[in-house]
């Protein structure tokens, strides 16, 4: 199919005049040609199953009509795909695997429902057509009782890891928020950084402490004041937020990518007009406190071998490195039934569906210096 959202103009002129008539597949071919023009390492994410906004709503990596064989197989796909490019680094299995508790994904729980068993087969087919391929498994929601984010919750790896056919390719990812997003009970008066920092131990950050496995926090954000960037205030957003930061700054061998750029989120770095200077320089500042100097750091794909010693992407560079990108992926991704837009986290994009994205969407555009019209 080819997206029918796909701006070809704006106030200034014609744009993207060359993804005109493309489907969908070939315009992230398109992306991904460019990002390695630049340094852009990319990280393919499944988002959900179709079209949509948000994680899967049952929180399964599966439909009823797009079982999870197909979700294998297009995510081999992918593999065979770009396996001639050093610029695809890595693949996201799912988005935020959650609903442990009312029939969605599970951790070694056994049965349909097992993401943790899902990951493991879904992680080696990819595997077995590209060796060099990271593979990022996120958690779940809810543990032996204990609830978190969606995506979260990787306390049960401790008893049950993934095991992969292929050493250092797994790298464990969780998505993490502050009281914005959700007033989750732990965001309370008595909250302290020293609280914050036990919870993130629990839940994923012993994995990386322990050397069981990397750690990639896919997703962090937090509003554009500056009570959200920093704060005394316990249980606040901007507690949460400087707390991590900190927390980041500390533990280097936790990688993480933020959430996100565009300006038409809460949480953007940019306006939107994607003007130069960040809606909040105070953040912009936070962050390149813990954004790590990697340009000389170098590896050969084919044998990098990722450690705690060092966050997955940076570990994993095979030459000069500018920023981490993760492409999320709505199956099924054959070209006559997807659509291309641009979404919310840094570098990040989704492919789905449909045609036509509702909410928080809006059409890719290639930069400026890469429009040639």
């Amino acid at each position: 199919m080819v997206p029918e959202r796909v701006s070809f103009s704006n106030a200034q002129g014609p744009i993207n005049t060359e993804l005109r008539d493309l489907n969908s597949l070939e315009i992230l071919d398109k992306i991904v040609t460019y990002s390695g023009k630049i340094g852009l390492k990319i990280i393919l994410d499944n988002h959900r199953s179709e079209a949509g906004s948000s994680a899967q709503e049952s929180g399964l990596w599966y439909t009823s009509q797009y079982p999870e064989a197909a979700w294998i197989q297009d995510w081999t796909a992918l593999a065979n795909r770009y396996q001639s490019t050093s610029t695809v680094i890595g693949m996201d299995l799912r988005n935020e695997p959650h609903n442990a508790e009312k029939g969605g994904a599970c951790w070694d729980c056994g049965g349909t429902n097992d993401w943790h068993s899902a990951a493991t087969r879904a992680g080696n087919a990819i595997l077995t057509v590209n060796p060099r391929l990271l593979i990022f498994v996120e958690g779940v929601d809810t543990y032996a009782g204990d609830t978190y984010w969606w995506g979260g919750n990787l306390e049960g790896v401790r008893r049950s890891p993934v095991r992969l056919s292929v050493p250092n390719r797994l790298v464990y990812s969780a998505h993490e928020y502050g009281p914005t997003e959700y007033p989750q009970p732990w965001f309370n008066a008595s909250m302290t950084p020293a609280g914050l920092a036990d919870i993130w131990h629990r839940h994923w950050a012993y994995i990386s402490e322990a050397g069981i496995a990397p750690v990639w926090i896919g997703e962090f954000g937090t509003p554009n004041s500056d009570s959200d960037v920093q704060s005394s205030i316990p249980g606040s957003e901007g507690q949460w937020f400087i707390s991590l930061v900190e927390y980041l700054g500390s533990h280097p061998s936790l990688g993480w990518t933020y959430w996100g750029v565009n300006g038409d989120d809460r949480y953007g770095l940019l306006d939107a007009a994607y003007s130069n200077l960040p809606v909040n320089q105070q953040k912009a500042q936070a962050l390149a406190s813990i954004s790590h100097d990697v340009t000389n750091e170098t590896s050969d794909l084919a044998v990098a071998a990722v450690s705690t010693s060092l966050s997955a992407y940076r570990r994993y560079s095979p030459t000069t490195f500018a920023q981490s990108a993760v492409v999320p992926l709505a199956g099924p991704i054959a070209p006559n039934r997807a659509a291309v837009d641009k979404s919310h986290r840094i570098a990040r994009y989704r492919v789905t569906q449909a045609p036509s994205i509702p909410g928080s969407c809006y059409p890719f555009r290639l930069p400026s210096n890469e429009r040639h019209d």
